[in-house]
């Protein structure tokens, strides 16, 4: 069977083949339609377009900020930031929330996950923000903001 197209190339923190040996169980922390967050791996959902498999991101042990997160609202995302699915302008690859939307006090806090030096950073909502930050924030440093960086690019700082 043939993997959907994905802009990003493997990374070592993650697993996305069933045919890996199993691992040990981890304790779910977070649970909702859109992600499972484990105490050492998230499992984006409906992840990988056209077919929406998940994806599994691995947490090391040792973080050493190669691994972290920010929110959509931390970053000041605006309507052209957020996709319902797929690539963003911003190199975020969403994954599916039909919706997904900018504006009112019912829509789902958008989290965005950074994996190293990878170029697409990994975004997916959450239905209880409360709930998912205090889990998140208990495994992976925080991205605060973004601060300009030459040539017009914004650069994430903690």
């Amino acid at each position: 069977a043939k993997r959907p197209r994905n802009p990003e190339p493997a990374s070592r923190f993650e697993q996305t083949s069933s045919a890996m040996a199993p691992q040990a169980a981890s304790e779910k922390l977070y649970h909702d339609k859109f992600v499972d967050i484990y105490s050492d791996h998230l499992c984006i959902k409906s992840y990988y377009f056209p077919f929406g498999k998940e994806k599994r991101i691995e947490i090391p042990f040792n973080n050493h900020g190669e691994l972290s997160f920010t929110t959509d609202r931390d970053l000041g995302f605006t309507l052209l930031d957020w996709k319902a699915w797929g690539s963003s302008v911003n190199k975020v690859w969403w994954a599916l929330d039909w919706t997904r939307r900018p504006l009112g006090s019912g829509r789902n806090v958008g989290i965005i996950i950074t994996v190293g030096n990878e170029t697409f950073r990994k975004g997916f909502s959450v239905e209880d923000a409360t709930a998912a930050l205090k889990v998140l924030e208990a495994l992976l440093p925080r991205t605060e903001h973004r601060t300009p960086r030459g040539g017009g690019e914004l650069e994430l700082s903690r």
